[in-house]
């Protein structure tokens, strides 16, 4: 009924998450999510960068960066020196990491908006 294509029926997350990662290919800078669903959207943001060959790396300021599965993950600082993640929790030193990055990352600053009014931030 409706699958014309014979593909199998696909549902709104999988679609979410192919468009996620359709935009990561065409190098889109910055996507902004919001949802009352913070784990389910971080679930399809993390597909969706692994189909397009992206690291996630997450922040929030309670725990610092982790990677996709909430470890810590450890940084390149200015000065070529590990930094461990756990460690960065002010959002405008996570910024200049994020600025900073090499490669195919995907980025999702959980707590980021909390702190718009704070110039040091924007």
């Amino acid at each position: 009924m409706g699958n014309a294509g014979n593909e199998p029926t696909r549902n709104a997350a999988q679609r979410a998450s192919d468009e996620i990662s359709s935009y990561l290919r065409a190098r889109v800078a910055a996507l902004w999510v919001q949802s009352a669903e913070e784990v389910r959207a971080e679930a399809i943001i993390t597909e969706g960068a692994a189909a397009a060959k992206c690291i996630v790396r997450k922040w929030c300021k309670l725990t610092g960066v982790t990677d996709m599965k909430d470890e810590e993950a450890t940084l390149t600082g200015p000065d070529g020196e590990p930094v461990k993640g756990r460690a960065i929790t002010d959002p405008a030193v996570v910024l200049r990491f994020v600025r900073a990055t090499k490669g195919n990352c995907v980025w999702i600053l959980r707590d980021l908006p909390t702190f718009f009014s704070d110039p040091n931030v924007i």
